[in-house]
């Protein structure tokens, strides 16, 4: 969602009933001049104008989204129907009373209003519009989740599967911009202010809805202008384990070209087939989740961040392909961060681009029109209908700029500025957003985006819009200064003169039968000299061109999957690297060896329920397999239940694979305990057991952990002493060379 300028204030929704300053309950949601604002502009009818004020008063109802793509989607999904949402029917009848109250003792809660109502609905309920009812609604607010007892262990089942990628805890009207965009496996995505990620994570999984195919054609930029979010942008997309993405940092209104290098005398630039602007805003469409902009609500935060998101969509209509789309959106209600910017967009690039209508992509979503007239407020209140009426206020005439207000309503009519989108939070219990599908229109002319933007070429359109005071708000703002920068390893792919293909490869693709047609070209390393990887990580071809024919220009901050890591492993010819859970989809279609084909469920169950499984527990065809396959060598190998030869359906497959650590007799997963719970879930093993094996994980952990803290203790001691007697030694040579220094004299 569009970053919001204000900073939150850090004790917001604390859940602490009149303790803290700026919480939830102390916090009071009014504000007069918001109210009257949009009160007079006519969003919805005045009949519904309270039970909109009412719902910002509310808090947000939890809301995610299965991930498409996992070959596990249709289990989840089961799991929580079948499973949590069972268990909330029945917690939320059987114990009502001891919810109310719980509920009650911790405020902001939702639960306490849903429970509370004589003709109580489930509490969870399906978002109809968003396609194979992947995404749901829970009447449960951030403080229900976290605080209430009863919820823990649906809360902790959200935690763990948002950590391994299934779900994505994403706010309703957020996940809208990419299913406008229909990205394709082939396409170029661009997100330019793609920070905190869920949007941008998204479109990587629509990316990858062909499930015969792991390494699609298509990629996604994801660009943030601060380097701190980049890496928050990092964690969110690294769940994915998608080589098709990459990071970068810069400033999004400015962003540099790619250029894809064809041959010694020619390149191109790189333009995209879908970009996303989802650009910073006053983000008074958030009052549900950030309550404190209830306090800090001004009409001139939105006039101050008008520019900003003009250049920004200026951008992504210069980078888009003809015939490509692009979505512009925030999370405000404000007009002049949305009809005026998308307005000055049209006559801009008046006959290149289109607003498509959009409203019927998602019909189950309620929506209203954009607006053909709007008005602008001052400071004190005031309403402008024209820009005329402020040459009576000077004092606004540097922050009420003409390009602000609406063209001509006939005007409005012809660009179809009412084909916007705007989602209103009373009308389905969801917050604020605004949303403008765009399309370039395919006669357009396509340019060498180098001479006309970098350059400074023959481009004579103006960065700003039209009449803008380019002395004060329209002016970009300087560049500031980070108080804190990460140094970035550069990105080395392998050569033929890499220490790792000359010396580790050969070993590597020996013990694990990689087969020759591997790509070796699409690995890289983050090493500056490229000796001692300790990781090696996969990016897809088209990543790959990207960044070599780009490393002067861009700064990319992540990219690429890693497939494998060095391990310390002694005797046997055992290779150093051991391959990563994160990359199996990539190279378990690569692997002659290694591979362990499990066909009963009963070996499958023993494995994953066991910390260390002994291998003569296994059945017979497992253990031959790991004898033939494995030739005795310790290391890790790969565990799957995927047939060698799949059936046409896909769908109908349970396909679960993972690493595994060959011992001398025991073989031990390498997945972490919600992972092994996950998969003995979907088996539907006994809780029991699951519990048990959970138990007894951890508490192997926690032995092991104090195990290793003791022998390390052990070894710090033995260093101190090798240190005292090292000074102790070097006392004594020290004392012998000053009685030498004396003696010599008197030997003279």
């Amino acid at each position: 969602m569009g970053r919001q300028r204000n900073r939150r204030n850090k004790n917001t929704e604390q859940g602490e009933s009149g303790n803290k300053k700026g919480s939830y309950e102390t916090i009071i949601k009014q504000n007069s001049m918001f109210e009257s604002y949009y009160k007079q502009l006519n969003l919805m009818p005045e009949s519904e104008f309270d039970q909109f004020i009412d719902t910002l008063k509310q808090p947000l109802p939890l809301t995610f989204r299965i991930t498409s793509f996992k070959s596990y989607a249709s289990e989840t999904l089961r799991i929580i129907k079948e499973k949590h949402f069972k268990y909330l029917d029945e917690v939320t009848t059987e114990n009502k009373e001891e919810v109310l109250e719980a509920a009650a003792k911790k405020g902001a809660s939702l639960i306490l209003n849903q429970l509370g109502q004589e003709s109580q609905s489930q509490i969870y309920k399906c978002l109809e519009w968003y396609p194979n009812e992947l995404a749901w609604q829970v009447n449960l607010s951030r403080q229900d989740v976290r605080k209430n007892k009863h919820f823990a262990e649906f809360k902790q089942f959200l935690i763990n599967q948002t950590d391994n990628g299934n779900l994505s805890r994403q706010e309703a009207v957020s996940m809208i911009p990419p299913l406008l965009l229909d990205v394709k496996p082939d396409h170029k995505v661009l997100d330019m202010c793609a920070a905190p990620g869920s949007k941008t994570a998204q479109l990587i999984e629509f990316l990858h809805q062909d499930k015969t195919n792991s390494v699609p054609t298509g990629l996604v930029v994801a660009n943030d202008l601060e380097n701190s979010r980049c890496y928050l942008l990092m964690h969110q997309l690294k769940r994915l384990e998608s080589p098709n993405f990459m990071i970068i940092n810069h400033d999004s209104s400015s962003l540099p070209n790619f250029r894809i290098d064809l041959d010694e005398n020619a390149n191109k630039s790189v333009m995209y087939d879908r970009i996303l602007a989802d650009v910073p805003c006053s983000g008074d469409g958030t009052f549900r989740k950030n309550v404190d902009i209830w306090t800090k609500w001004n009409f001139a935060h939105a006039c101050n961040l008008h520019g900003i998101q003009f250049r920004i969509a200026k951008r992504a209509v210069e980078l888009l392909k003809p015939g490509g789309l692009m979505v512009y959106s925030t999370c405000s209600l404000n007009p002049v961060e949305n009809e005026s910017v998308v307005h000055n967009l049209l006559e801009l690039f008046k006959g290149e681009i289109e607003i498509v209508d959009a409203r019927d992509k998602l019909p189950a979503l309620k929506t209203v029109n954009g607006l053909l007239k709007w008005n602008i407020m001052g400071k004190k209140g005031e309403i402008f209908e024209n820009f005329k009426q402020i040459e009576e206020h000077k004092q606004y005439s540097h922050l009420l700029r003409p390009h602000m207000f609406p063209p001509e309503e006939s005007v409005a009519k012809e660009l179809h500025l009412d084909r916007c989108i705007r989602v209103l939070p009373h009308h389905q219990d969801t917050g604020g957003f605004f949303i403008t599908l765009i399309r370039k229109l395919p006669i357009v002319k396509q340019v060498d985006l180098d001479k006309e933007f970098l350059s400074g070429g023959n481009d004579t359109r103006e960065t700003n819009p039209p009449d803008a005071d380019t002395s004060r708000t329209m002016k970009a703002p300087p560049a500031k200064k980070l108080k804190h920068v990460y140094e970035e390893n550069p990105f080395q792919f392998m050569d033929s003169s890499s220490q790792f293909l000359q010396e580790d490869w050969p070993k590597v693709k020996e013990f694990f039968g990689i087969r020759d047609d591997f790509p070796l070209n699409q690995l890289l390393t983050r090493n500056k000299k490229g000796e001692n990887i300790k990781n090696v990580y996969f990016v897809s071809k088209e990543i790959r061109q990207m960044t070599e024919s780009n490393g002067d220009r861009i700064k990319f901050i992540n990219m690429g999957v890693p497939i494998f890591s060095r391990a310390e492993i002694k005797g046997q010819n055992a290779c150093e690297l051991r391959v990563l859970q994160e990359g199996i989809d990539i190279v378990i279609d690569y692997f002659t060896k290694r591979l362990v084909r499990l066909k009963q469920r009963s070996d499958l169950v023993k494995i994953l329920s066991e910390s260390m499984p002994a291998l003569a527990e296994l059945s017979d065809d497992v253990q031959e397999q790991i004898k033939v396959q494995c030739n005795g060598l310790y290391g890790s190998f790969v565990l799957t239940t995927k047939p060698e030869k799949p059936s046409a359906s896909l769908a109908d497959e349970l396909n679960i694979s993972f690493i595994a650590w060959l011992g001398k007799a025991t073989i031990r997963p390498l997945i972490n305990v919600p992972t092994r719970n996950f998969f003995l879930t979907i088996l539907s093993v006994d809780k029991a057991i699951i519990d048990e094996m959970t138990r007894k994980i951890k508490e192997e952990d926690r032995m092991n952990s104090e195990k290793s803290l003791k022998t390390n203790a052990q070894y710090q001691e033995k260093l101190r002493q090798l240190e005292a007697n090292k000074n102790e030694d070097q006392d004594l040579v020290t004392n012998d060379q000053q009685e030498q220094k004396i003696d010599e004299p008197m030997n003279e």
